[in-house]
C-alpha cells in the first residue's frame, strides 16, 4: 500500500513515562522519606506478588533500616529485609502481596506487552520512573491504557531508536551498568545528577567530593573505573574512522 509502511519497516520506540503506582509502597514511600531514590534492580511480577530488589544509594544505615521497618508495615508488603548496607548503599529485598486490593504488580503490564527494559526503574517523588523499548506505536498505547489502571502517567518521551543496534548491543551495555560495584554506581549516578557531564558543567570532581565521605583522588578513580566499564561496551556501537 503506498504511503503506509510495512510493520518490518517501522523503527523500534523507546518510551519513557513515570506512573504513580497507587496502593503500592511506590507511590508511598516518599510520603515517609522524602529525598530517597530507589532503584528497582530486579523485579518478578507474579499474578498477584512480586518479589522485588531495590537499591538506596546516599543513606546511612539507622535511616535504612527505617525505611525496611516501614516498608514492613506497608499493606501489601508481606516481607522487607536489608540484605546489606555498604558505603552508603543500601540493598534491599521486598516480597509483596496484592491479593487483597485492588491493584497489582506493575511488572504485569510489561509482561503482558512485549517490551525490553532499557534501564531499571527508578522510584522518586512518589513515581516510577521507567525506560521501554517497543515495537509500535500500538504497543505503546495499549501499554499506556494499561499503566493509567494503576495511577497517573506522565509521558516524558516518546522517540525512535537507531535499529542498527541489536538488542544483544544494549544488552551488552545493560550488564556493564550491572557490574558497576554499588561505589561506582553511586559516584556515577551523583555525577550524572549533579551535571558533571552537562554541557557546560555544572559540577568537577571537587564538588562531588564534598557530598563523599572519601577524597577527591578516590572520588575521581571510582569515576574513571566505572566509566572505562561503560565506554568499554559503548566502543564496539561506534562506527567509522579513527
Amino acid at each position: 500500500m503506498v504511503g503506509q509502511a510495512r510493520p518490518q519497516d517501522q523503527g523500534m520506540l523507546e518510551y519513557s513515562f513515570s506512573v504513580k503506582h497507587e496502593g503500592c509502597w511506590t507511590a508511598d514511600i516518599n510520603d515517609e522519606f522524602p529525598d530517597v531514590t530507589a532503584t528497582i534492580l530486579e523485579s518478578h511480577a507474579f499474578t498477584d506478588s512480586s518479589s522485588t530488589i531495590v537499591e538506596i544509594p546516599d543513606i546511612d544505615e539507622a535511616t535504612a533500616t527505617e525505611i525496611v521497618e516501614w516498608v514492613s508495615d506497608h499493606p501489601v508488603v508481606r516481607s522487607a529485609n536489608m540484605v546489606k548496607h555498604e558505603e552508603e548503599v543500601a540493598l534491599m529485598s521486598f516480597q509483596t502481596d496484592y491479593s487483597d486490593c485492588e491493584t497489582e504488580p506493575i511488572g504485569n503490564v510489561f509482561r503482558e506487552q512485549p517490551c525490553i527494559p532499557l534501564s531499571t526503574p527508578e522510584i522518586r517523588n512518589g513515581f516510577e520512573h521507567c525506560n521501554l523499548m517497543l515495537a509500535s506505536k500500538e504497543q505503546v498505547r495499549a501499554t499506556y491504557e494499561e499503566l493509567r489502571e494503576y495511577g497517573p502517567v506522565e509521558i516524558r518521551s516518546l522517540s525512535e531508536l537507531d535499529t542498527k543496534f541489536a538488542a544483544s548491543d544494549l544488552s551488552a551495555v545493560s550488564q556493564a551498568v550491572a557490574d558497576l560495584s554499588p561505589r561506582q554506581q553511586q559516584v556515577l549516578k551523583r555525577a550524572i545528577r549533579r551535571g558533571y557531564y552537562d554541557v557546560p558543567q555544572g559540577c568537577n570532581i571537587e564538588d562531588l567530593a564534598e557530598h563523599d565521605d572519601a577524597t577527591m583522588s578516590t572520588v575521581a578513580e571510582h569515576l574513571r573505573h566505572a566509566e572505562h566499564k561503560i565506554f568499554d561496551a559503548i566502543e564496539p556501537l561506534l562506527s567509522g574512522e579513527e
